[in-house]
Parts: C-alpha cells; sequence; structure tokens
C-alpha cells in the first residue's frame, strides 16, 4: 500500500476541509476576553498529520496603536513539547452595536491571523528538531505581521474597484493581492496549495453559501430555469446572498463577485444536465 500523505502534500481543498472547523469552533467573531482550543481534540483529525501538539489562543487585547487591528505569534514549551498559538485581536474590534462595515473588517482581520495560525500549523507539523523549531521562530519574528486599519481598507476598496470594473489595467499593492501567497508563506511548510485561495475560502466558501442555498433551494432554482422563470431563480440566489451577508458579517460584493465567478457557473452546468435529463 502506498503510504499516506503528509500534511505538507496537500492541497488547497483538504487545508481548507480540515482547518475550517477549527475557525468555527474558534467563534472569533465574538471573543469574550480569550478563547482555548486544542487541536489533540480527535474531531478534528490533526494526530495523523502531527498537528496534535497545538494550543490555539484567541484573545483580544488593546492596542497601544488604535490602528493595529490584529497580530499572529506563536511559542514552543520545550519541556511539554507543544506549541501555543497565539491570534490576537485589537479590542476595538468588539465594540457594542457595530455597523455592518465594521464586523466586516473584524472578520477580514480575524481570518487573515487564522490562515498565518494555519501555516504555522502546517510548517510544525514537519519539524522533530530543536534546530528546525528554532530557526522557524526565528524566521517569523523578523516577519510579525501586524494588520493595520489601512490594510483593511484597502481589501475592501480593491473589492469595490474590482467588482465595478474600475481600473482593470491598473495593479496595485493597496488591495487584497498584498496579502498574496508569499505574504502568509513560512517557508518551512512545503505546502502546495494556495494560502490565498485558502485565506479566501476561510472567508466566504461555496461550503458556507449552501448552507443559506441548499438542495432545496438548489432544485427549485433548476426548476425555475427550467421553466424559462430566469426572474425567480435570480430572487433565490439574492435571498440566500442577503442571508449570508447580513449573518455572516460579509462584504458584499465579495460575495456576489464570488457567487458570479465561482459558484454560479458550477449551478448552471448542473442545472443544464437536469434540464437535458429531464426532457
Amino acid at each position: 500500500m502506498p503510504s499516506e500523505k503528509s500534511a505538507t502534500e496537500h492541497g488547497t481543498e483538504w487545508a481548507f476541509g480540515l482547518f475550517r472547523p477549527l475557525l468555527r469552533d474558534l467563534r472569533l467573531q465574538s471573543v469574550q476576553d480569550r478563547t482555548y482550543l486544542r487541536t489533540s481534540n480527535k474531531k478534528y483529525g490533526l494526530i495523523k498529520y502531527h498537528m496534535e501538539r497545538c494550543v490555539i489562543v484567541a484573545l483580544r487585547y488593546k492596542f497601544s496603536n488604535e490602528n493595529d487591528k490584529g497580530v499572529f505569534v506563536w511559542t514552543y514549551d520545550k519541556k511539554r513539547n507543544f506549541y501555543i498559538l497565539y491570534i490576537i485581536i485589537n479590542d476595538n474590534l468588539y465594540k457594542d452595536n457595530m455597523k455592518h462595515e465594521e464586523c466586516v473588517k473584524r472578520k477580514l482581520v480575524t481570518t487573515h491571523e487564522f490562515t498565518h495560525c494555519t501555516a504555522a500549523m502546517l510548517s510544525l507539523s514537519g519539524m522533530y528538531s530543536e534546530q528546525l523549531i528554532g530557526s522557524l521562530q526565528k524566521s517569523m519574528r523578523k516577519n510579525v505581521d501586524v494588520i493595520q486599519s489601512v490594510d483593511v481598507d484597502s481589501v475592501m476598496s480593491e473589492f469595490k474597484r474590482e467588482i465595478n470594473g474600475e481600473n482593470k489595467s491598473v495593479k496595485t499593492d493597496l488591495s487584497f493581492r498584498k496579502f498574496d501567497d508569499e505574504h502568509f508563506r513560512t517557508g518551512y511548510e512545503g505546502f502546495e496549495g494556495s494560502y490565498y485561495d485558502l485565506n479566501s475560502n476561510l472567508l466566504f466558501s461555496k461550503q458556507l453559501f449552501e448552507e443559506y442555498f441548499g438542495k432545496n433551494k438548489q432544485q427549485s432554482f433548476k426548476d425555475c430555469i427550467k421553466r424559462g422563470a430566469l426572474q425567480d431563480a435570480v430572487i433565490l440566489l439574492k435571498e440566500a446572498s442577503e442571508l449570508v451577508i447580513e449573518e455572516k458579517n460579509l462584504d458584499r460584493r465579495l460575495v456576489l463577485n464570488k457567487i458570479q465567478i465561482d459558484f454560479l457557473p458550477q449551478y448552471l452546468a448542473e442545472t443544464a444536465k437536469y434540464v437535458n435529463s429531464n426532457r
């Protein structure tokens, strides 16, 4: 039998499936003070990938610079041989009665720092010597990333520009592209997937959308298309979109963009098969 692949040999879809349950259980949108999560819990399936010796700590902290919104750092407990991974979010992102746009910013920041956490876990999964652990620690200390207000605002501005079709030929550093694969990569993981895609899917994935646009609604969508009721089909998509935007604190343009570019072609292809098979 072929040997089981190590964590570093898997791609983006595998990483998304593995890490999304952790992100959900951390509940980063509603941290009261701090949250602890042990990766040794069997339900996460991390033991076989050598990622069980971690404790993820999500905490709120009042940064001296209020524009600093979040940071990821980690430490190694040599005596007990486990890692403490800290996702630290500025306390000012958890104000009472926040507007939707402010909640969207919090979602961007927390998901960004969690993606750094996944990169660290993928790197640590293949490390068995103190020398390698020390090298990784020094490397990540040199590149500690503190996401700031200007970063978050730039991400949201770029979404607006791209959805509206503005500046298509102009490349800018002040965009989501600033946080591409290399931004998250440690250099020690050998991860063959894309951190850019992982971060994007952790923000908003087809799986998340289908919690609001499930099998019954998908079937209704197909039936609308079959009988030529295109407006009714669009309404079904719109209603599901509005719900996920509101309840999951997502940017409207991000959601509509991913539905249009990534999800809708798949739904239409499935609909075409359905219509052809029921003629």
